[in-house]
């Protein structure tokens, strides 16, 4: 088992923001969670779900998305994960739709969920697991509004496919490690 103990997926709180670039990272935990219930705790979403007999805990910070490391912060901390015992799942610009990149560590690129997690939780030594939404064909359109802006009827089926396959990579870094999941997954 690869020491994996919490899949944090990032994205903003409000049904005005659900099916946005910005919330990939809830789709893929809510994908993975199921029918399981989320239950509140210290400003996120959390459920647990085994892999095999191998408990993780899925998380849904309920701060906006610059927010995103408090509530990580205070959940970690009450339930003793390490920071290299965490997944962030999120959106990346800077990958073609429908890609998927696994790494650790590394710097925020410009994601604010990202610069806050580094900031509130002590550092970069977590892995990412980044899934492209792409630029703007247009570059005079807003980046913010870019990622707060719903997939197309086009690209849902990217979508779709990028999120299951990141659910399906989780689960083997959970199990096999991040070596595995990238020789695997990275596209």
């Amino acid at each position: 088992m690869s020491g994996i103990k919490a899949i944090v997926g990032l994205g903003n709180p409000g049904a005005q923001y659900a099916g946005t670039r910005h919330n990939i990272g809830f789709d893929v935990v809510d994908l993975i969670a199921g029918s399981n219930t989320w239950r509140d705790k210290g400003g996120a979403l959390v459920v647990e779900h085994r892999f095999e007999g191998e408990k993780v805990l899925l998380i849904k910070p309920m701060t906006f998305m610059n927010r995103s490391g408090e509530p990580l912060q205070s959940l970690l901390g009450f339930y003793k994960i390490e920071l290299d015992q965490v997944a962030v799942v999120h959106d990346e610009i800077d990958l073609p739709l429908g890609s998927l990149r696994i790494r650790k560590g590394g710097g925020a690129g410009g994601h604010r969920g990202i610069e806050s997690v580094i900031q509130c939780c002590g550092g970069p030594d977590f892995i990412r697991f980044r899934i492209g939404v792409g630029r703007p064909l247009i570059p005079s359109i807003d980046i913010s509004d870019w990622v707060l802006g719903k997939f197309s009827q086009e690209e849902r089926k990217a979508v779709d496919g990028v999120v299951k396959r990141a659910s399906q990579g989780l689960e083997i870094l959970v199990k096999d490690g991040i070596v595995k999941a990238q020789q695997a997954f990275n596209s």
